[in-house]
C-alpha cells in the first residue's frame, strides 16, 4: 500500500497552500517514499504549466515525495470523482465546488479535517481567507477545503444592439434591466442567450436573484430543512426570472 501524506484525502486543489505546509524531512534522517495524487481541471496554460511547475518545485525540494498529476476537464472530472468516492480510493488533493457534495464527502468519512492546520501559529493561514470563502468548505465549525480561486459570473452585452434597441446605456439595476429586456423584444432581439450543455451554467441567475431575495439565511434553512426551496425568496426568483 501507498504511503500516503495525508491519513485519508486531503484538501480542495491548492497546492501552493497543502504542499508548501508540509515540513521538509530533517537532513539526519532518510524520509520514507511518500506518493501524493492530485486531481484538477486546469487543462490550459497558464494554470497547466503553474501547477506542474509547484508540484516539480516541492518534489525538488523533497526528493522523497511522488506527486502524480491527473488533469481532466470539468465534466469528465466531476465524474470519475463519483466514481472513485464510492470505491472509497480517493485523491490526496483534489478540486471540490463545495456544497452538499462536500458535505457528503465529509460525512462518509472521505475528507481530512483541516482546522487545525487553519489554526496553527496563530491562525496565520486562515487569516490568509476571506471568512465568507473559507465557510463554502466547512461543516460544524471544522474545515475540510480551502478556496485557491474566486471569480464572478458576468453578462457581456452587444452595443450595436443596444443601439438598435434605443437603448443608450448598460442598466444598472434589475428594473432597467426588465426594461432594457422589453425593448429588445420591441426591437426583435432576443435579449438574452445562455449556452447550457450543462445545466447548471443557468442556475447563477436564478440563485444570484435568491440571494439578493433571501439572503444567507434562506439558504441556510433550506440547507437544514427548517425550510425548503418552496420558501418565498425563491419562489419569487423564479417568478423574476421569468420575466427576462
Amino acid at each position: 500500500m501507498r504511503n500516503k501524506m495525508f491519513k485519508i484525502v486531503s484538501i480542495l486543489m491548492v497546492a501552493v497552500f497543502v504542499l508548501a505546509a508540509v515540513p521538509a524531512p530533517a537532513a539526519s534522517a532518510k524520509a520514507d517514499p511518500v506518493t501524493v495524487t492530485w486531481w484538477h481541471i486546469t487543462t490550459k496554460d497558464p494554470g497547466l504549466s503553474n501547477w506542474q511547475k509547484m508540484a516539480d518545485d516541492y518534489m525538488k525540494a523533497h526528493p522523497n515525495v511522488k506527486i502524480e498529476i491527473t488533469v481532466l476537464e470539468n465534466e469528465a472530472f466531476k465524474t470519475k470523482l463519483t466514481t472513485v468516492m464510492q470505491s472509497g480510493e480517493v485523491p490526496d488533493i483534489f478540486q471540490s465546488w463545495g456544497g452538499a457534495g462536500l458535505v457528503e464527502q465529509i460525512d462518509a468519512g472521505l475528507l481530512k479535517d483541516i482546522t487545525p492546520d487553519l489554526d496553527a501559529d496563530g491562525g496565520k493561514w486562515r487569516k490568509s481567507f476571506a471568512p465568507g470563502a473559507l465557510a463554502v468548505f466547512a461543516k460544524d465549525g471544522k474545515n475540510f477545503g480551502v478556496p485557491w480561486d474566486m471569480g464572478i459570473v458576468s453578462w457581456w452585452y452587444n452595443k450595436d444592439l443596444f443601439k438598435q434597441a434605443g437603448i443608450d446605456k448598460e442598466p444598472a439595476t434589475w428594473s432597467e434591466l426588465l426594461a432594457d429586456v422589453k425593448k429588445l423584444k420591441d426591437a426583435g432581439i432576443t435579449p438574452i442567450s445562455l449556452g447550457e450543455g450543462h445545466s447548471w451554467t443557468g442556475m447563477h441567475m436564478w440563485s444570484y436573484l435568491a440571494t439578493r431575495i433571501g439572503g444567507e439565511a434562506a439558504f441556510a434553512a433550506a440547507l437544514d430543512r427548517s425550510g425548503s426551496f418552496a420558501d418565498p425568496a425563491f419562489v419569487k426568483a423564479g417568478e423574476e426570472l421569468k420575466k427576462l
